[in-house]
C-alpha cells in the first residue's frame, strides 16, 4: 500500500528518512539536490530477473524518471557493504547516473529509435557516459592531468581514468571512474559500457580480481537494458549476455566488498530528436 502510495504522489519526499519500512528504503544524502528514493522489492518496482537484484524507483521532484531499470548486486560481503559510507557513495553513483538527460538541455532521456545493427545507424554512448563521470567527478581533471600538474593525490572524492592498481607487466585498462578515500587509497571502480560484450567481461574480470585482491572494495558496472540496448552501437555490452556467468562473479572469494551492475534505460523514444554521437574507434563507428 505504501509503495501504491509513493508512487502515485511525484513530489520530493524529504520527509522521509533513512530508515527501512518493511521492504521500502528512503535513501536520502543531505548533498544530492533531489530525494531518491528507493522502492525495493515491491508491487510497483519489483524486480523480475530473480534474486540478487534490487529494482527500485528513482523519484526527484517534480516527474518521476526510470532510467535506472535495476541494480542486479552479485556480491555485498562484510563491514564495507553494510556501512553509511557505502551507502552514500553508492547513492551518488546512482544520481549521476540517474540525472543524465539526452539531448543535453532537456529534463528527460530520449532515444532515437533506430537499431544500430548497420554501419553508420544507432546511437552511441560515450557522450551519455561523460555526463555520468563529470557529474560523479564534478568537473575534477582526470587522473592523468592531476598527476601531470602535481594534484595527487585525490582525498574523499572521485576522479576519471585512474589506472587501475592490478598487474605487474600488463594491466587492465584505466577504470572510467574511482573513488579514492582520505588516504588517496582506492576504494569504488565505476566501469560504463561503451564496448562489446568481450569488453564487459574485461570489466567484470577486472573489479572481480579486485576484489578477490583486496584492491577496492565495490565494483559497478553500468550497462543497457534489454530495452535500450537495440538502439546502441551494434553488440554493446548488455545485461542479457552478462546474465549467464552471474554464478561465476558471485563466486569469487573475498571477505568483504560489493560488486554490482547498473542498468539503465531510456524514458522515451522519438524521431525529433539527435542521435547520439557514436566515438572514434573500433566498433563504436559501426
Amino acid at each position: 500500500r505504501l509503495a501504491q502510495v509513493l508512487s502515485t504522489h511525484r513530489h520530493p519526499l524529504r520527509q522521509v528518512g533513512g530508515q527501512l519500512l518493511g521492504n521500502v528504503h528512503a535513501c536520502l544524502h543531505p548533498q544530492m539536490p533531489q530525494a531518491l528514493l528507493f522502492v525495493q522489492n515491491v508491487t510497483q518496482g519489483r524486480s523480475t530477473s530473480g534474486e540478487g537484484s534490487d529494482s527500485f524507483v528513482l523519484f526527484s521532484g517534480g516527474d518521476s524518471t526510470l532510467k535506472i531499470k535495476e541494480v542486479r548486486t552479485l556480491i555485498s560481503k562484510g563491514p564495507f557493504a553494510e556501512s553509511d559510507h557505502w551507502k552514500q557513495l553508492r547513492g551518488n553513483i546512482l544520481e549521476a547516473v540517474g540525472n543524465v538527460v539526452w539531448p543535453v538541455g532537456s529534463d528527460k532521456f530520449t532515444i532515437y529509435p533506430e537499431s544500430g545493427k548497420k554501419s553508420g545507424e544507432g546511437n552511441g554512448v560515450k557522450p551519455i557516459k561523460n555526463g555520468a563521470i563529470e557529474r560523479l567527478t564534478a568537473n575534477r581533471p582526470n587522473y592523468g592531468q592531476l598527476k601531470k600538474n602535481g594534484g595527487l593525490p585525490v582525498q574523499n572524492g572521485w576522479v576519471a581514468e585512474m589506472p587501475w592498481p592490478v598487474g605487474e607487466r600488463i594491466r587492465p585498462g584505466n577504470m572510467d571512474a574511482a573513488y579514492c578515500n582520505q588516504q588517496g587509497e582506492l576504494e569504488i571502480c565505476l566501469e560504463w559500457e561503451t564496448g562489446n560484450i568481450s569488453s564487459s567481461h574485461r570489466s567484470m574480470n577486472k573489479m572481480a580480481m579486485g576484489l578477490l585482491l583486496g584492491k577496492v572494495k565495490a565494483g559497478v558496472l553500468v550497462v543497457p537494458s534489454r530495452e535500450l540496448y537495440p538502439y546502441l552501437t551494434d553488440r554493446i555490452g548488455n545485461i542479457s549476455e552478462l546474465e549467464p556467468y552471474f554464478p561465476l562473479w558471485e563466486a569469487t572469494p573475498c571477505e568483504e566488498g560489493v560488486l554490482e551492475i547498473v542498468v539503465i534505460e531510456h524514458d522515451a523514444t522519438s524521431f525529433d530528436v539527435p542521435k547520439i554521437p557514436k566515438g572514434t574507434d573500433g566498433r563504436a563507428k559501426r
